[in-house]
């Protein structure tokens, strides 16, 4: 496989082998997501990037856990893959309910776990 650049520049960082685009701002590889170029290394040894899937325009799965993936990148805790669905910005898997929203505020996350039933 051959070497990944962003901005013209080799990013030693990446993955080549395991590097997928998702969409114009979303790639991931094994360390995590690139949004927009920018790196969040977040995920856990188990996670297999060719197993992620889109569930809306900013919420993914790989059918164990779920993330937002707008402006930055945040494991949605407790949401159970195989049961989670989207209804407009509100990601549910009848259990965990995560608001997300559309828009980010000085320090303020773009999501909100908002109810446990």
């Amino acid at each position: 496989m051959g070497d990944i650049y962003y901005l013209g520049e080799k990013n030693e960082s990446a993955d080549a082998r395991m590097f997928q685009c998702f969409s114009f701002t979303v790639a991931a590889d094994k360390h995590g997501f690139y949004l927009y170029g920018k790196p969040f290394p977040i995920f856990i040894l188990d996670v297999k990037v060719k197993n992620i899937k889109f569930f809306s325009d900013h919420v993914v799965t790989d059918k164990k856990s779920v993330w937002f993936v707008k402006l930055e990148s945040e494991k949605l805790d407790g949401i159970n893959g195989e049961k989670a669905t989207v209804k407009d910005s509100t990601i549910s898997d009848g259990v965990n309910t995560w608001q997300c929203s559309d828009f980010k505020s000085g320090n303020e996350p773009m999501y909100t776990k908002v109810a446990e039933q």
